[in-house]
């Protein structure tokens, strides 16, 4: 490869991420870069007013270290660029990462106070206890099946009646599209949309601009909650056609009686929970 330099002619060093931090072209680049980057913080015409404090105390050492860190960092994500099982690993990572976190706060929403009450007083029994963050259902922000992701957004945007929308404005639309879990049943599921839709009755509608439109597709998992969900939230259809697969995950299923005043265990006044064990599969 030739030899790259910068505008002063001085050779580029290019750093070596298939060897470990000790290859000779590394300890250099991470020497000079220790150079450089000490005698910025060092120098009173470019030092930082932070390095003015009395408890600052920086020296070639410490800077050193952080580069190394820095070095070991970059060589993470050349591998990864490298290695698609590696690069797959870690989107699926994200993504998982993003989903737990749009649980929660979904989870969060549903025990809004007054959406609560309002289950309360229509029903006479209290939904708190069905709640869990990994009973859920997840939301996709993009395609995750290899679609363009202008191509899925036009899909949800026709699911909104929004025809021919130029793809400049397109692109600065952003969406959610509901993941369909099946192994919840149809009597759970209408328990946490009739709790979502209190709590989006208890938002202004200035707050209500704010939020993603939430798409309803064909889009599913079979993949289980990690944890069991009460006896009457199962989808009995899909649990005898999984319960093999996912045997690990599903041995305690079936465990968990249903909570006063819900499906077994419902008032026998309290029509809107009778029955609640609902063998089909959810088409929320």
């Amino acid at each position: 490869m030739p030899e790259r330099k910068d505008e002063t002619g001085i050779a580029f060093l290019d750093p070596n991420f298939t060897a470990t931090i000790n290859h000779p072209n590394n300890k250099i680049l991470i020497k000079r870069v220790t150079e450089i980057v000490y005698n910025e913080l060092t120098d009173p015409k470019t030092q930082y007013d932070w390095m003015n404090a009395s408890s600052m105390i920086v020296t070639r050492q410490v800077i050193e270290e952080c580069a190394k860190c820095s070095w070991r960092g970059f060589k993470s994500a050349y591998i990864t660029q490298r290695d698609e099982a590696k690069k797959t690993a870690r989107s699926i990572a994200t993504i998982n990462l993003w989903q737990q976190l749009r649980r929660k706060e979904k989870c969060k929403k549903l025990m809004n106070a007054n959406a609560i009450q309002t289950y309360k007083d229509k029903h006479g029994v209290d939904p708190t206890a069905l709640l869990g963050i990994d009973l859920m259902s997840d939301e996709a922000s993009g395609p995750e099946d290899g679609e363009d992701k202008l191509e899925w957004k036009r899909r949800m945007a026709e699911k909104l009646g929004m025809i021919d929308v130029a793809d400049n404005v397109l692109e600065k639309l952003s969406f959610f599209e509901i993941i369909r879990p099946n192994w919840r049943s149809e009597a759970y599921t209408e328990i946490l949309h009739e709790l979502w839709e209190a709590y989006w009755d208890t938002l202004p509608a200035k707050q209500k601009e704010g939020y993603r439109p939430r798409i309803r597709t064909d889009h599913f998992t079979d993949q289980p909650p990690m944890v069991a969900p009460y006896n009457f939230g199962i989808n009995q259809v899909w649990f005898n056609e999984h319960k093999e697969t996912y045997q690990l995950r599903l041995h305690d299923w079936y465990t968990f009686p249903d909570p006063p005043g819900f499906s077994a265990n419902a008032n026998p006044v309290d029509g809107a929970n009778e029955g609640a064990a609902s063998a089909e599969i959810s088409d929320k």
